[in-house]
């Protein structure tokens, strides 16, 4: 079975780092683009991010749930919008409230 986890942050503020009000946008088209191009059925699609903004709980939430909702044999697709970058600790992406590494998020999953 196909999974999958997209998440789009446009909202910043909180972090004091710019806005990219597209990928909210980018949420409904890459879920669209699954359903009908892949025929992943929209209750396998989690999206975080239709307001723009996304928290550092959220993220983890939604990264749990899909984890405990999948399968040995799943096929998991994990789409990020939103600011990412390196600092001396590796590459991080950034949620709306916080930064989380990379490194972490592969670990979990």
């Amino acid at each position: 079975m196909l999974k999958a986890l997209v998440i789009g942050v446009s909202d910043y503020t909180s972090i004091k780092q710019q806005k990219l009000p597209f990928c909210k946008n980018d949420i409904h088209v890459v879920r669209d683009a699954l359903e009908s191009g892949l025929k992943i059925d929209r209750s396998n699609v989690d999206t975080c991010g239709e307001t723009g903004i996304v928290t550092g709980t959220e993220f983890l939430c939604a990264l749990n749930n899909l984890i405990f909702s999948t399968e040995t044999d799943d096929t998991v697709i994990f789409y990020f919008s939103g600011h990412g970058g390196l600092s001396l600790d590796g590459h991080h992406l950034l949620l709306s409230d916080t930064v989380i590494k990379t490194k972490d998020i592969i670990e979990i999953l």
